[in-house]
């Protein structure tokens, strides 16, 4: 009984722990929007998949590449008007420059990034 007891407080303390927020979605680009649209039983799904996720700003050619797949005009207008630019990626040398700054102190040791001397905390 009292490993039952045991078992459900852990349980229950579980449940109240909070996940990290998931990453943003990357944007669809016009390839995965071709072949999903294609491949899939209409524009339905991949219109509202667009809409929350974002598309990729799209090219003069990427639209007519996309008249030519067989997607409606008011199906196109609406992947335009859901443009997104892709996430930043992240430079790890702006965060490794940081380890080079004359105003952090401690000790250093040699950089696997740049060959340098860096001051590790």
């Amino acid at each position: 009984m009292k490993k039952l007891l045991a078992s459900l407080a852990l349980v229950a303390g579980c449940g109240q722990m909070e996940l990290p927020p998931a990453p943003p979605a990357m944007p669809m680009t016009r390839a995965e929007i071709e072949s999903r649209y294609l491949a899939g039983p209409g524009g339905g799904t991949v219109l509202v998949e667009a809409r929350q996720r974002g598309v990729t700003p799209l090219s003069a050619d990427d639209v007519v590449a996309l008249k030519k797949a067989g997607l409606p005009d008011g199906d196109i207008e609406i992947l335009i008007a859901a443009r997104r630019a892709a996430p930043p990626v992240l430079d790890p040398m702006a965060a490794h420059e940081e380890m080079h700054s004359p105003l952090r102190t401690g000790p250093t040791r040699m950089c696997a990034v740049c060959g340098g001397w860096c001051r590790a905390e």
